[in-house]
């Protein structure tokens, strides 16, 4: 079973792309008195609280010495100071004051694009008084990719970003993976793509060809490549770079779609994720069960059935662990103790662990399972009760 990758993709967008702080510092004030509720408002920026920044940046919003620019730019401020993480973090505030900066003429352009960008990354990402949407997101990723001024670092974000949107898709925008690889590699194509962002996308760029769906051809030979350029990335955060090292395992596990099938190699991908603490439990649970399979093949590696047995257990150990592949490792781990090899045989534990399995099957309706099970769990129960 292939698991899902999407969750993880969507769970480690960069917010770093966000163009916040003050971005405005006044190069000429009106008046000694401007002057100081400037400098004010900046040594509040540098060294003060998000609260203190507020409320001077509200004094120096009402100074009557205000050209129009100025109170434009004043208003981009206190919106970014509003999307910024921390105890005065208020995204509807912030959209509020983004929306009454882009109503005045005299913004700067390229303040006007931080600003369509930054409400298309609050709706994007929600939270803090704002729903998620993604109309209302591509919409204002779309104003801003439309103004000139828009800085590239900004503008390869928000391609990044859209990709993400049409790759996950929800109850307004369809999913459409084609669309996403697009945005995906347009973005890449930017040198001003941030590091960060770069190591996410190629991770989602691998994951869109290892699934295949919603428009995209499977292709696992684009995913190794994708996923090894992420993996060569220092900033791809753990979770991914576990992700990906899980991935990488999965293809040469199965050995499909143009992949020659190495159980060494998979072996040694899985072994490397599973040393990662950020590995999520899904792909955890599935690597646990792989690993013990590896392990019971004569055909795979050495075999080493207490290092499968050892494996299988702590997958079973996992909630996360898929049905199915639940079922088999109970199956695999019964039938390493009837002592067919280095483990002692154990006619409790088969009854144990094959019970489990079929009680499972038939959960499943698994009725290929059901015939292998029953007749040895009728035989088990007059060896051991009768």
């Amino acid at each position: 079973m292939s698991i899902n990758k999407k969750p993880l993709i969507i769970a480690f967008i960069a917010f770093g792309c966000i163009a916040l702080a003050v971005t405005y510092i006044y190069k000429n004030a009106a008046s000694l008195w401007h002057a100081v509720l400037v400098n004010k408002a900046y040594l509040h920026a540098e060294y003060s609280d998000r609260h203190d920044l507020l409320a001077s940046l509200q004094e120096l919003l009402e100074s009557p010495e205000n050209s129009a620019e100025d109170r434009a730019r004043i208003l981009t401020a206190i919106g970014n100071t509003y999307a910024e993480e921390g105890e005065a973090q208020d995204y509807a505030a912030a959209i509020s004051y983004y929306n009454a900066a882009l109503a005045l003429p005299e913004l700067p352009d390229k303040y006007r694009a931080q600003s369509h960008f930054n409400i298309g990354q609050i709706y994007y990402h929600s939270g803090n008084g704002v729903t998620a949407n993604y109309i209302q997101a591509l919409e204002q990723f779309n104003l801003a990719l439309n103004i000139t001024a828009f800085k590239k670092k900004l503008r390869a974000c928000a391609l990044s970003i859209i990709g993400n949107i049409y790759d996950d898709g929800d109850d307004n925008v369809a999913p459409d993976w084609n669309s996403a690889l697009l945005y995906y590699q347009a973005a890449l194509a930017m040198p001003e793509l941030p590091a960060d962002v770069r190591a996410h996308t190629l991770f989602a760029i691998a994951a869109t060809y290892d699934d295949g769906g919603n428009g995209v051809t499977l292709d696992w030979q684009k995913a190794l490549a994708y996923y090894q350029e992420a993996l060569a990335m220092p900033k791809l955060p753990d979770a991914l770079r576990a992700g990906a090292l899980s991935a990488i395992a999965a293809i040469y596990f199965h050995g499909q779609h143009g992949i020659e099938q190495d159980w060494q190699q998979a072996l040694n991908y899985y072994l490397a994720a599973l040393a990662i603490p950020e590995l999520p439990d899904a792909f955890r649970a599935e690597a646990l069960a792989h690993v013990g399979a590896i392990y019971t093949d004569d055909n795979r590696v050495t075999p080493n059935p207490e290092k499968a047995v050892h494996y299988f257990e702590e997958a079973l150990a996992m909630p996360t662990l898929d049905d199915q592949t639940r079922l088999s490792v109970l199956m695999k781990i019964g039938t390493l103790y009837f002592g067919d090899n280095d483990i002692e045989a154990n006619w409790q534990k088969i009854f144990t662990y094959y019970n489990e399995a079929f009680k499972l099957a038939r959960v499943l309706g698994n009725h290929e399972a059901i015939e292998l099970l029953e007749p040895v769990l009728d035989k088990l129960e007059i060896i051991l009760f009768d």
